[in-house]
Order: structure tokens, then C-alpha cells, then sequence
């Protein structure tokens, strides 16, 4: 006889439910913790989603403040040029008020330092070249930028419209002397550009440092002189060079590098190389704030020292000897001043004239004379006396004509 089959009671009996604690249960249907959705509290006032900021509706601030920002988005161009507007005749303001005097001169010596660190912490804040992202950096870093260009703005326009008259009452264009005063009223003209001063001159390391050079050795040909009256010329013409020189180069060059023998070594060199440039071209330089107030020539001098007449045209034969009388205007102690004659090119032998001393304050008196034999051999043409420093640089020139 078979015996019976052995059943699985592991797979026909049913487990066991597990036990489950009343207390828990009863808690459980009580906070719904089961599937079932939650129930929001009775007492919150909002259910579903927040609506998006533009769908809530404006105050009057706010809509004044949008039609704000859409003007000045269409408009942003034509506001921008109303301002260099503005900006220019505040320049030319400001170069009528420095005609006044040297007086205001000293306050340059508190605007460069100024100046130069806001040029040196805004490349320092912005980067430069591509990675100047100010047009679309977050609205903090475009407050910064405007407002730090703005500064900028306002101190270089100061200083060179200031400048602009000194330079041109000691620059000749007829002397050749006229280069840095071209140089400094574009670099005024520019500064009120806002456009262009802000996309183009703040964008480049190179092009600002450039610029604050030039301006500070401008600035410095004026402020030395003011500070210390007696110092010559030419020692204001090279220490501005050597300073603006100096302060290009720290621009580029870190200050650990000038730790180092070979960097110390490369900054003087080249700092020593804008100073041989400069000296070179002295003779190109006019030395401001010196400058010839009054000038001219004539065939006879007064007892006070001041010409008979002035005269342009000269008819040969009809003098004997010819004078020249310049009345230089000067800060202080006056260094030594000569005269040069010329007809053309050629220089000619001339002898001082003993007359009075100017009677105006500031002013110094140089005076020669060009003798009837010397005029003879020379003939007729263009005749030019030069107010030069011992050093060759021209002070002022007076020009006239001699016809047969």
C-alpha cells in the first residue's frame, strides 16, 4: 500500500497576519497616515500654486518706474550724448575759471593719487579685455562700474580742462611746440565721451594706463612749478617723466616683481628711458606755466624799455638796428632767458640791448638787438625771434618781415 503524499503546509496554509498594535492602529486612521491624500487645515486662506510677480498688479510707483526704464532703454543713446554735452560745458567752464590764476594749481596734487587708484581698483574689480563683463554682470557689479566710471569721469575732466589754458598760452604752433597741448585737449575731449570712455578706454588695461600717464605728466609740469617757484624747467620737464613713466610701468608690473633683481633692474631702465626721451625732446616742450605776455619788435626803444612801435613788416634800408623786447611771465625766482634770431633756418649773431625792467609783477624782461650791418648781409625775408631757457626749450617767438 502507497503510503500518503506529503503536503506543503508552508504553501496552502495562509501566514499569519502580523499583529498590530490598537493604539497605533487608531492613531493611524486617526492622522491619516495611510494612502489616503492629506487634508489641508481648514483655517489656510490659499490653496494651489502662487501667482507669478508679473501677473499681480502694478502700484503707481511701479508703473512709473516701468515707463522709466523703457525711456531710458530707447532713449539710452540720445541720453548718453546730452550728457557729453553737458560734460563739455562744464569743461569749458572750467577752463575759463583756471585762467584766473595758479592759485587752484595745488589741487591737482590732491586729484592725481585720487585718480590713480580708482584707475588701478577698477581694473582690479572688472578685469579687463574679454573678461570685462560689466554690460552683462549682475545689476550690482553695472552699479559699480558706472558709478566708479563716473568718478573717473568727473576727475579727469577737472584736471585737463583746467590745463588746457596754460598750455596754450606757453604752446606755438609755429614753434612746434603745440604737440602736448593737441594731446591733452583730446584726451579732454574724450573724457566726456562717455560711450567711448567706457567701452573702449576703461575696457583695455594698455589704453588707460596710457591716458592717466599723459595726464599725469601734464598735470606735474604745472604743479611742480606752483609748489616749488625756483625749480628750472627742464628739472620739472624730467622729473614729470620719470613720475609718468614710473606710473606706467606699476600698472603692469606687479610690485613683488620689483623685489627681484632683474625686474628692479628693467623698471629703472625703462623709467630711465622716458627720461632720455624726454630730454631729447625738450626742444619740443613748451615750459609751462612760463610764457611770453608781451612781444614784439621795432626799430627804436623808449626810455622805459618798451618799443617806439611794433611793426610786422620792415621796408630794407629804411632803419638801422632792430630790437626786440619780451616781456616773460614767471612763477618765483626767474631762471635765465636769452633770445635767437633767425631768418629761416639760419641763426643770427645778436647782441643783448640794455633797457628798464618790466614794471609788472612776474614779468621778466629780455631784450636784444640785431645791428644794421647783420640785417644788410642777411636781406630780405621772414624773421623770427625765439624766447628760449638755457636748456632750449621755447619759451615764446616773435615773427615779422623784412621787404625791399
Amino acid at each position: 500500500m502507497a503510503p500518503p503524499p506529503v503536503m506543503d503546509t508552508d504553501a496552502t496554509l495562509p501566514s499569519p497576519a502580523p499583529e498590530v498594535d490598537p493604539v497605533f492602529a487608531a492613531a493611524r486612521a486617526t492622522i491619516g497616515g495611510d494612502d489616503s491624500p492629506t487634508i489641508e487645515v481648514p483655517t489656510r486662506r490659499h490653496v494651489g500654486p502662487l501667482p507669478a510677480a508679473e501677473e499681480l498688479p502694478l502700484t503707481r510707483l511701479g508703473e512709473l518706474r516701468e515707463i522709466g526704464r523703457a525711456f531710458l532703454k530707447r532713449h539710452e543713446k540720445k541720453i548718453w550724448w546730452l550728457h557729453t554735452c553737458y560734460a563739455l560745458s562744464l569743461g569749458a567752464f572750467v577752463a575759463t575759471f583756471a585762467q584766473k590764476g595758479f592759485e587752484r594749481a595745488r589741487m591737482l596734487t590732491l586729484t592725481l593719487p585720487l585718480a590713480w587708484l580708482l584707475v588701478v581698483f577698477f581694473f582690479r574689480f572688472f578685469g579687463t579685455g574679454a573678461r570685462q563683463d560689466f554690460m552683462t554682470a549682475w545689476p550690482g557689479a553695472r552699479r559699480r562700474f558706472f558709478i566708479m566710471s563716473y568718478l573717473m569721469k568727473n576727475l579727469f575732466q577737472g584736471m585737463l580742462f583746467y590745463l588746457l589754458p596754460f598750455y596754450w598760452r606757453s604752446s606755438s604752433f609755429d614753434t612746434k611746440t603745440a604737440t602736448m597741448l593737441c594731446l591733452l585737449g583730446g584726451c579732454a575731449i574724450l573724457s566726456t565721451l562717455d560711450l567711448v570712455f567706457d567701452r573702449v578706454l576703461l575696457r583695455f588695461k594698455l589704453i588707460a594706463s596710457a591716458f592717466f600717464a599723459l595726464t599725469l605728466f601734464g598735470c606735474m609740469n604745472l604743479v611742480l612749478p606752483v609748489l616749488v617757484p625756483s625749480t628750472p624747467s627742464l628739472v620739472t620737464l624730467l622729473v614729470s617723466a620719470g613720475l609718468s613713466s614710473a606710473t606706467f610701468m606699476l600698472f603692469h608690473l606687479p610690485f613683488s616683481s620689483l623685489l627681484r633683481p632683474v625686474g628692479a633692474g628693467a623698471f629703472v631702465a625703462l623709467v630711465g628711458g622716458g627720461v632720455l626721451l624726454a630730454y631729447l625732446g625738450r626742444h619740443g616742450m613748451p615750459p609751462v606755466p612760463i610764457y611770453v605776455k608781451e612781444g614784439g619788435v621795432g626799430p627804436e626803444v623808449r626810455a622805459d624799455g618798451a618799443l617806439t612801435l611794433e611793426a610786422k613788416v620792415l621796408r630794407e634800408g629804411s632803419f638801422q638796428d632792430v630790437y626786440a623786447v619780451t616781456d616773460v611771465a614767471v612763477l618765483g625766482k626767474s631762471e635765465p632767458f636769452h633770445h635767437v634770431w633767425r631768418q629761416g633756418k639760419i641763426v643770427l649773431a645778436h647782441e643783448a640791448a640794455d633797457v628798464q625792467p618790466a614794471s609788472g609783477k612776474n614779468l621778466v624782461r629780455v631784450a636784444s638787438k640785431l645791428s644794421e650791418a647783420t640785417l644788410r648781409d642777411a636781406g630780405p625775408g621772414h624773421y623770427t625771434v625765439d624766447v628760449e631757457t638755457d636748456a632750449g626749450q621755447i619759451v615764446g617767438r616773435v615773427a615779422f618781415d623784412i621787404q625791399p
